[in-house]
């Protein structure tokens, strides 16, 4: 195995394809997850006409703005 095809499995472990993919990984509806998109309010590319999100980007996502809020109770 080269170092790329580790970074290609890692990558691919980390996608999330269409908004079903992204509102389970969220625990959100698909619609909720299209508004989100509609808002600019979660990062997604698209594919076509699918959306792809990233495990990565929405985990990292959140651990900073819980971070923030966590700041201003201080």
């Amino acid at each position: 195995m080269t170092a790329r095809d580790v970074d290609t499995d890692s990558l691919a472990d980390d996608l999330l394809y269409g908004a079903e993919a992204i509102a389970n990984y969220l625990g959100l509806s698909r619609r909720q997850v299209y508004n989100l998109i509609e808002n600019r309010a979660i990062p997604v590319s698209k594919l076509g006409s699918l959306y792809v999100g990233r495990r990565s980007t929405y985990r990292q996502m959140f651990d900073e703005r819980e971070a923030r809020s966590v700041g201003a109770l201080d």
